[in-house]
């Protein structure tokens, strides 16, 4: 097969899950309608670079983080970091005659359409943070993440769109990190409410790294992530958190596998998602825990609230344990929003919305907590707000208000010793 149509074809006969039971529990992004809209970009747009400047500038007054890089379909630029290096991977002519070994459709579209490889090297202590900005052409954002052997890296994505029509935005991130590493990755996806998301996320964890990943969903008309992550070295450890929360009609299909592969190696899947409206989400966990692991521990954590009859969750944990000197559990639960906590505040005087928002404060505070910097917090903070009050994506926000986060409560303890002030009322 030598022919790109031959393998476009291809790509609309394979399915978009390897595995029987989540091919029954799957939305279809449909990407084949973005493919004829790839094309290689000719010359810069400079009306667009001054939309995107705009977009940047109205981010950094917001929440006060510069981005050391900014990505869009048109093109890239950064602040001169010499950690960052774009590698040329191949010209679409050249995929076309790549060979296609996949088994699912999501791998052998970004095969074919990924171009070049924007490459983050961390060799020391460093804040690094990224903005990909989908503006009405589909395209892939494909990084190469690597933390060096004893670095330690605090590291931003955020994905948002300009206002208009939406597209697609397919990602293709990998994230290696050397022995004694660390890194704390946080991941916000909020496009507009018509693009559609695509992509595969690779976590690669070696002797005694240490990897803290937080993801926040809450845009896109429709999400379909896989993220893998992998505990290979001893000691290694591996720590994700999912935040997802929809609204309106938008479709999140989320599957996250964690591995632990090496001796005492640690791999944990914490997944909390709200939905509202007519909204859908499916979590998929799945923990492996190789034959060698000895001494290791994986579970798998799955929370859900409806805040609506409309709205529907499904959660799906599995788990493959090779070892039996293992700790290793799952555990998965779903359920309408409580009613009689409402009912107990709305009888001190607290109107439903702020009762519920409450109570979402409360679900979401542990995971939250989690993000580590004080703006990642205010920022997620505000995106949620943002939702359940306007059901609005791909907006810009973040919390000005103190509620349970104020400046230098940065650990768990602090919040929940803020939530314990909001819950007390007294007569």
């Amino acid at each position: 097969m030598n022919n790109k149509n031959e393998k476009i074809i291809v790509i609309r006969d394979l399915p978009y899950e390897a595995n029987e039971l989540y091919r029954r529990h799957s939305f279809d992004p449909k990407i084949e309608r973005f493919i004829d809209s790839f094309k290689p970009v000719e010359k810069r747009n400079a009306q667009m670079e001054a939309k995107i400047n705009e977009y940047v500038e109205k981010f950094k007054s917001l929440t006060g983080i510069s981005p050391n890089l900014v990505v869009w379909s048109d093109g890239y630029y950064c602040d001169g970091s010499k950690t960052v290096k774009v590698e040329y991977k191949r010209g679409y002519e050249e995929a076309a005659h790549a060979t296609l070994q996949h088994e699912d459709k999501t791998s052998a579209f970004l095969d074919i359409f990924s171009s070049e490889t924007i490459e983050i090297e961390i060799t020391g202590n460093e804040n690094f943070a990224v903005l990909v900005i989908e503006n009405g052409q589909p395209f892939i954002a494909n990084f190469h993440i690597k933390i060096g052997e004893g670095a330690s890296a605090n590291i931003l994505e955020w994905f948002g769109s300009l206002p208009g029509n939406g597209s697609l935005v397919a990602l293709s991130n990998s994230v290696d990190l050397a022995a004694e590493a660390k890194c704390n990755l946080v991941v916000f996806h909020n496009e507009g409410d018509s693009t559609t998301v695509i992509g595969k996320n690779n976590f690669l964890a070696m002797k005694n790294a240490l990897l803290k990943t937080s993801s926040i969903y809450t845009g896109g008309e429709m999400i379909k992530l896989t993220n893998t992550f992998t505990g290979i070295g001893e000691g290694a450890e591996c720590e994700a958190v999912e935040i997802a929360f929809t609204s309106n009609e938008q479709r999140f299909d989320i599957l996250s596998n964690i591995a632990a592969v090496g001796r005492r190696t640690k791999a944990v899947l914490e997944s909390k998602a709200i939905a509202m409206d007519n909204s859908k989400c499916i979590l998929k966990g799945f923990a492996y825990v190789d034959k060698n692991a000895f001494d290791s521990m994986s579970y798998v954590y799955q929370r859900g609230i409806i805040l609506n009859s409309g709205a529907n969750i499904d959660s799906l944990p599995e788990m493959k344990i090779e070892n039996r000197n293992v700790k290793a559990s799952h555990s998965s639960a779903t359920a309408p929003i409580d009613k009689n906590k409402l009912f107990y505040m709305e009888s001190r005087g607290i109107g439903e919305a702020d009762a519920t928002k409450l109570l979402i404060d409360g679900f979401l505070a542990e995971s939250i907590a989690k993000l580590g910097d004080i703006s990642y917090k205010k920022l997620a903070l505000g995106l949620i707000e943002n939702k359940f009050l306007h059901g609005a994506d791909g907006e810009v926000a973040s919390t000005t208000k103190d509620l349970w986060l104020n400046e230098g409560q940065g650990d768990a303890r602090a919040v929940e010793e803020g939530l314990d002030r909001l819950y007390k009322y007294k007569r």
